[in-house]
C-alpha cells in the first residue's frame, strides 16, 4: 500500500497537472463481505490503465494474482514496477533460465521494470561483504538467478 501511495504523491509532485488526477488502489488479502466489501480498496479500475507496483519479484505469484484481480475489475495493466527483482528463474530445469520478470512480461505482453536487481545489490555491496557472506550469496544465487 505505501509504495502505491508514495508513487502517486511523487508523480503528482514532479508531474504537475499531468498526474494531478492520479489514483491508486490495492487488494486486500481476504475478500471483505461487509462495509464497502470486495477485494479492492481505493479507486475503481474499470476501463482504466493500471500500473502494478510491488516490492519484490521472486516467483511472480503476487503479480500474476494482481493481473487476475485487475482483469476481473475490468482494468487494463500497462506495466509493472518492482522495487527489487531477485532475478530468480522459475524452474531450475529450464534450459533458457527464464526469470519470473521475463515470464510475466512475456505472458502479459507488458514491460516489467525494477528499481534495483539482486545483481546490482551484490555489486554495490562489493568489498563490504566478508568472504563468507560472498560465498553464501553466490551459493544461493547459482541455481536460482538468471543473470550471474
Amino acid at each position: 500500500i505505501p509504495l502505491a501511495a508514495i508513487v502517486c504523491v511523487k508523480l503528482a509532485e514532479i508531474g504537475g497537472t499531468k498526474f494531478q488526477g492520479i489514483q491508486y488502489a490495492f487488494n486486500r488479502k481476504k475478500v471483505k463481505d461487509h462495509g464497502e466489501g470486495g477485494i479492492i480498496v481505493g479507486a475503481s479500475l474499470e476501463d482504466k490503465r493500471v500500473l502494478i507496483i510491488d516490492d519484490v519479484m521472486t516467483a511472480g505469484t503476487r503479480i500474476n494474482e494482481a493481473f487476475e484481480i485487475i482483469s476481473i475489475a475490468q482494468g487494463r495493466v500497462v506495466g509493472c514496477i518492482v522495487a527489487l527483482d531477485r532475478q530468480e528463474v522459475i524452474h531450475e530445469s529450464d534450459p533458457e533460465r527464464t526469470s519470473a520478470t521475463q515470464s510475466v512480461s512475456k505472458r502479459y505482453n507488458v514491460p516489467v521494470l525494477s528499481i534495483v536487481s539482486l545483481n546490482q545489490v551484490v555489486q554495490f555491496m562489493g568489498n563490504r561483504l566478508s568472504p563468507e557472506q560472498k560465498s553464501a550469496i553466490e551459493n544461493y544465487r547459482k541455481p536460482m538467478v538468471y543473470e550471474l
